[in-house]
């Protein structure tokens, strides 16, 4: 039987309603712009980001500590914002093999990134772009 999404009154806006998605998800922490705001991005394996504040983290010290790139497990409710992560917490061995695909996805994907941006260069218009950047460095 397949779980479906449950809804919720949300506590800060007022005749809204928000839908919890079942199951955890895994991801990684992609954006770190407003930390000291309590805020967070996560990355999940589908490519979504979700949107994470510090009040939503089962585990405060990880908030602290955790690092661009690692990964964490979370709940998703959708908001009238956008996809909101909550009880975010670090991996559980459950959710070991998970973590491991999403992490070989993201390290292939930054090589692709990487290889795509060499090519680039080496085209006569990347060349002339690294030119003309090395022109106005040298300014």
């Amino acid at each position: 039987m397949t779980q479906q999404p449950t809804s919720s009154p949300s506590p800060n806006e007022p005749g809204q309603v928000h839908e919890h998605l079942p199951g955890r998800f895994v991801g990684v922490v992609v954006r770190d712009t407003t930390r000291s705001n309590g805020y967070l991005f996560l990355r999940g394996a589908d490519g979504t980001e979700y949107f994470s504040h510090r009040a939503s983290w089962f585990d405060a010290p990880l908030f602290v500590t955790i690092m661009l790139g690692e990964a964490v497990s979370f709940r998703v409710t959708r908001t009238s914002k956008g996809l909101r992560a909550w009880d975010v917490r670090a991996p559980t061995v459950d959710e070991a093999p998970a973590v491991s695909e999403l992490t070989e996805a993201i390290a292939a994907a930054q090589a692709n990134e990487h290889r795509v941006e060499e090519l680039r260069d080496q085209t006569p218009r990347g060349k002339r772009q690294r030119q003309q950047g090395d022109d106005h460095g040298n300014r």
